[in-house]
């Protein structure tokens, strides 16, 4: 299957594409390597799905992308906050 519009804006701004192990010039290459668990990129090929057919439009697809970066600022809040606590002491086993 094709490349929707909004996968397109992905293969066309995702930094350091061409370090993917597929032609981004090429969709179905994409379709490959995300179907065989190739792309050794997470986030594009979560971006990718969460891109897919059943995003209809450019609503959709900027909710989704901003739901995803808030995820991901919650989850930088609550490393960065770490730097606040103090170190616990760990006993390791013998």
């Amino acid at each position: 299957m094709p490349a929707n519009r909004f996968q397109i804006a992905l293969l066309q701004s995702y930094p350091d594409i061409d370090l993917l192990p597929f032609d981004a010039a090429d969709p179905f290459d994409v379709e490959r390597a995300i179907k065989e668990n190739t792309v050794g990129a997470p986030l594009f090929t979560f971006l990718w799905n969460e891109l897919d057919d059943d995003c209809d439009s450019v609503l959709v697809a900027d909710n989704r992308i901003s739901s995803a970066i808030g995820d991901l600022m919650a989850v930088q809040t609550a490393i960065q906050d770490l730097e606040l606590e103090p170190v616990k002491e760990v006993e390791l086993e013998a």
